[in-house]
């Protein structure tokens, strides 16, 4: 190898394998300057990491590269490049293990040889949900009975990743098919599973389908209505539990739809509304199904109310066509009632621009009666002028204002002088200052505040002062 490096060292264009093997080289002779030099080389081929990866895996120097980039992480001069190499050989794996055709060729190695099998299953489980439409063909299909068996193993060993796949499709697939769904689903033990079980229980007329639900239900441990079920997963989808999110640190997640005719259909969504998108789609199947009170309606003007705050402008949601209308109207057409419960998950949530729109769409709607007639004298609209956030306040006692109140309530104290207060700050300039350090930061304040200025705290980026903006 030391040759080797000498040698490709005095070429004058060597080719790609023989800067990895350079690469490697430098590192382990501790050139920081070269390795660092010759791994600019290499990434600047513009190469996919698909291909970088397939380059590695030909030069038979797979092994010896992760030791050297594993000693080039530790090493400060070295490391930035070093970083970006690891991530191109993980996204490179990553980009293949999701391929359909490689997928395919994997399924097909599950009834091969030991060792392809081993590998193929290695394969098929670092590809992850991807893999879930050829799966479930392989699994539902009737002619080979070892792939059917070995694609049900390996699902019972998949995690979590079978999990909402397999649940969409069970009410749109024959009994036998269901049968064989439900008892994997029960034996991965995964609660997000247990509303489709339980709508497939009530609605299925085979008893063995309706045994292997109750079996699955009493594996996972649930209890309570179809309707209550879809409504507390939409609530897990709400608050982004980790369990919930299948591909964390992505930009996209994937919707699940299932076509009889066609099978199962994922559909690529921006991870930033991916789980108000689930959370609007449970909450609906709930009232569907009889859910009684405001809870789910809440929930979903509230989700849709965060799809809106956190969509990217122009982005073509796959899960919120065009034809629907604006978060806002919604919520007005929801009623007072809905739109306090949402501002109160607001308010419990620390959620400041959830909480101005709610306050906004009870603005609109809610009269003195409404807002005021409880029998405990409070609502979230009252605790709303104790939020942190001056401008919540603010719209809370507008709004209260507007509704023109004929009685007292407990609270009543705090809306004039929250209004006066609000004409005083009216005059206020704000400033933000985005800097590399703090130092910098004083010194940029300190012209500010000179010029009349109110600055907010510091911060490098604007994400980090989102919640100082909110409240200015």
């Amino acid at each position: 190898l030391g040759l080797s490096g000498l040698t490709h060292a005095q070429d004058e264009d060597p080719d790609l394998k023989s800067q990895m093997r350079d690469f490697i080289f430098y590192v382990n002779v501790h050139q920081a300057d070269a390795a660092a030099g010759t791994a600019l080389e290499i990434l600047g081929q513009g190469l996919t990491p698909r291909e970088l990866l397939e380059i590695v895996e030909e030069s038979g120097i797979q092994d010896e590269l992760d030791e050297a980039l594993a000693k080039a992480l530790r090493r400060s001069e070295i490391e930035p490049v070093a970083a970006k190499i690891v991530t191109m050989l993980s996204d490179g794996r990553l980009q293949r293990a999701r391929d359909p055709n490689e997928i395919e060729r994997n399924i097909d190695g599950l009834t091969g040889g030991l060792r392809e099998r081993l590998y193929a299953r290695e394969r098929l489980k670092a590809a992850g949900e991807y893999a879930m439409p050829q799966l479930i063909d392989a699994m539902l299909q009737r002619t080979d009975v070892q792939l059917r068996t070995q694609v049900q193993r390996l699902l019972n060993e998949s995690g979590r990743a079978p999990v909402i796949p397999l649940s969409v499709s069970l009410m749109d697939i024959d009994p036998a098919g269901q049968e064989q769904l439900v008892n994997v689903l029960g034996q991965l033990g995964y609660a997000a599973s247990a509303p489709y079980i339980s709508e497939l229980r009530d609605k299925t007329l085979s008893d063995p389908v309706r045994n292997a639900c109750d079996r699955a239900l009493d594996n996972l441990g649930v209890r309570g209505s179809t309707s209550d079920l879809y409504r507390q997963l939409a609530e897990g989808y709400y608050n982004e539990r980790d369990e919930l999110t299948s591909f964390p640190g992505e930009d996209f997640q994937l919707l699940w739809n299932y076509d009889p005719a066609i099978g199962l259909i994922p559909t690529a969504i921006d991870t930033r509304v991916y789980h108000e998108a689930r959370t609007m789609r449970l909450a609906e199947r709930a009232m569907e199904l009889g859910s009684q009170g405001p809870s789910a309606l809440s929930l979903w003007v509230a989700a849709n109310f965060s799809r809106e705050i956190d969509e990217t402008d122009g982005y073509d949601n796959p899960a919120y066509p065009p034809s629907m209308r604006e978060a806002m109207y919604y919520a007005v057409a929801s009623g007072p009632v809905v739109s306090e419960n949402v501002l109160g998950r607001a308010l419990e949530d620390r959620d400041t621009r959830l909480a101005r729109r709610a306050v906004e769409a009870i603005e609109r709607t809610a009269g003195p009666g409404l807002i005021w007639d409880r029998q405990s004298g409070q609502s979230p609209l009252i605790t709303a002028l104790n939020y942190p956030s001056r401008r919540v306040q603010y719209d809370a006692a507008l709004a209260i204002a507007s509704s023109q109140p004929r009685s007292n309530f407990q609270g009543s104290e705090r809306v004039v002088p929250i209004l006066a207060s609000s004409i005083r700050f009216a005059g206020t300039n704000y400033a933000l200052v985005i800097a590399e350090g703090d130092e910098q930061y004083r010194s940029t304040r300190r012209v500010l505040e000179t010029m009349g200025y109110e600055v907010l705290p510091f911060g490098s980026q604007v994400s980090e002062l989102a919640q100082a903006i909110a409240e200015v």
